[in-house]
C-alpha cells in the first residue's frame, strides 16, 4: 500500500473514520526495508545465489542446483522485481558468489 493512501495528516475526519486504525496496513515502504533485510541476511555469505521465483518451479530449481553444486541460497523475486533482486546480489553477496537466474519469465 502506498504511504500517502494512510497518511494521518492529509486525511479527513470523514475518511479516518472509515480507515482500520494505525497498525493495521503496512506500508510498501515498511515491506521494501523488511525485503532487503532478508536479502542481505541471506546473500551475506552465500557461495552460490540462486535468483528464482518463490513458487514451486521456483524452489524446484534451487533444490537441484544445491543438489548439483552442494549449496544454493534462494533469493525469491519476480519477473517484474528482477533489476531490484540483481541490484542486491551486487550489493550483498560476496564478489565471488556464483549466480543462477532460474524461473523467471513474465506472464502475459
Amino acid at each position: 500500500m502506498e504511504d500517502w493512501l494512510i497518511d494521518d495528516e492529509r486525511l479527513s475526519i470523514g475518511r479516518k473514520s472509515v480507515l482500520p486504525g494505525e497498525g493495521f496496513f503496512r506500508p510498501d515502504s515498511v515491506e521494501a526495508e523488511q525485503a532487503e533485510r532478508e536479502a542481505a541476511e541471506t546473500l551475506s555469505d552465500a557461495e552460490v545465489v540462486v535468483v528464482a521465483d518463490g513458487d514451486a518451479d521456483g524452489l524446484a530449481c534451487t533444490a537441484l542446483i544445491r543438489t548439483a553444486r552442494g549449496a544454493g541460497a534462494l533469493l525469491p523475486t519476480g519477473p517484474h522485481e528482477i533489476r531490484t533482486a540483481l541490484a542486491w546480489v551486487a550489493e550483498y553477496a560476496p564478489p565471488d558468489a556464483d549466480l543462477y537466474v532460474c524461473d523467471l519469465c513474465p506472464d502475459h
